[in-house]
């Protein structure tokens, strides 16, 4: 029961709640989201932190990972497709600091008018 919590410029976005996987253990989410950019920050964050649903609704969300990255890593008026590592910066496996918990992809682009 994944989401994914975004936030660029102090705007905030969400997915819908995804119950379940497809064959390979992936959960699409398919979302669309059109985020305004009032001024071009190139060194500007874009964050996402991926939840786990709880199963009652008294507890609170597991937080799975999470990644930002610079607005200068999406491109001007093409798409861009990534693979993001999620990573919990408190968090240790094996005795590995900053481990990946798995990926979420992202296709993106910056679309703006003259």
């Amino acid at each position: 029961n994944l989401y994914v919590l975004g936030q660029v410029h102090g705007c905030h976005f969400r997915t819908a709640t995804r119950y379940g996987v497809d064959c390979a253990g992936v959960t699409v989410f398919g979302h669309q989201f059109d985020l305004p950019l009032w001024f071009e920050n190139p060194d500007e964050m874009v964050e996402f932190k991926v939840y786990h649903e709880p199963e009652y609704d008294d507890s609170e969300p597991i937080l799975l990972g999470g990644i930002r990255i610079p607005l200068f890593t999406l491109s001007r008026g093409r798409m861009v497709a990534l693979q993001l590592p999620l990573k919990q910066d408190d968090a240790t496996r094996r005795g590995f600091v900053n481990v990946s918990f798995g990926h979420l992809t992202i296709a993106a682009r910056v679309e703006q008018p003259l």
